[in-house]
């Protein structure tokens, strides 16, 4: 989520952190070329400083536009956006902090740690009394304001769609459960808002598939499977929840893994050649019985001992 300035507080922090970036824009603008410094590393550094002041001026004209009045959050269409849509109804309603904590029942503090970590802390029966008490809109597919939550109704859901218990506390929650407590104490600490996150991120479902009433679903598309034999200890009905997040895990390793730099191919087979033969050493079509027999078992192999860990 992006940075929002929740209170007077970081409000008065923010503005003295955007006058320092343009008083430092204006010095480097003004200040005569530095011998042996290049004109372009110059303005990069210009550049970069006014890119941050221009996102304080955002961060604070949004803060001031709420607090005015001017800009109301009454409806919530997106779960993603649910933790920045109660600190912006919260100011635009005109309550501090410590009014809201006074609404709820609750210390002033508490408030604080739940804004202060995009209301990761809170749990989603804390969560759906802050919509009633600011009066937000949320739409019935994003959240289900007065539902029953709980980790045994997400385990049991989670089940029907063939995830195991121990791989969704192990896998799928943001922490281990055995540090938290009870399950009220687990609740309070918001493991389940953090696990619906999680949720969210991998199987792309809400608050009402995971606690509704109707039959949670996983997307079609994601979760279709090539045909092949399965080992006998593999469960085809939970197979398709196991493939999508194991399709999740691939697409963070390739974004953390560097992008290649593209080169077009050439169209001279001489030059082609000369590639292939500079970065391998030889190019040759003969064909070996042998050493493609053993890279069908390798292939076999690995294919097998993935199946076997992803379905485990």
């Amino acid at each position: 989520m992006e940075a929002v300035i929740k209170n007077e507080r970081q409000y008065r922090i923010t503005k003295t952190q955007a006058e320092k970036f343009e008083t430092a824009i204006r010095e480097m603008e003004n200040a005569p070329p530095k011998k042996g410094v290049p004109s372009k590393l110059r303005q990069a550094q210009v550049d970069a400083l006014r890119s941050q002041w221009t996102e304080l001026q955002e961060q604070i004209k949004e803060y001031e536009l709420l607090r005015s009045g001017k800009r109301r959050v009454l409806q919530l269409d997106s779960f993603a956006d649910l933790p920045r849509a109660l600190i912006q109804a919260r100011i635009a309603s005109g309550m501090s902090q410590e009014d809201l904590a006074e609404r709820l029942g609750t210390k002033p503090q508490q408030v604080q740690r739940y804004e202060a970590t995009d209301y990761l802390g809170a749990s989603l029966s804390r969560v759906s009394e802050v919509v009633r008490v600011l009066g937000i809109q949320v739409q019935e597919h994003v959240f289900l304001p007065g539902g029953e939550f709980s980790l045994n109704i997400l385990f049991k859901r989670l089940s029907s769609v063939g995830l195991d218990r121990e791989f969704v506390r192990r896998r799928l929650l943001p922490r281990p459960l055995e540090s938290a407590g009870t399950e009220e104490e687990r609740e309070e600490q918001g493991v389940v808002l953090e696990g619906v996150e999680s949720l969210h991120r991998i199987f792309g479902w809400l608050p009402p598939d995971l606690f509704g009433s109707s039959t949670l679903q996983l997307q079609a598309a994601a979760s279709a499977t090539g045909r092949f034999k399965l080992p006998a200890r593999v469960r085809e009905t939970g197979l398709g929840a196991y493939v999508i997040y194991a399709h999740y895990l691939a697409l963070l390793v390739l974004q953390a893994w560097p992008t290649p730099s593209r080169k077009a191919l050439s169209t001279n087979w001489k030059e082609v050649r000369k590639n292939i033969l500079d970065e391998y050493g030889e190019l040759t079509f003969e064909f070996r019985e042998s050493a493609s027999r053993g890279l069908t078992q390798a292939r076999h192999g690995v294919y097998t001992s993935r199946l076997g860990f992803l379905c485990a």
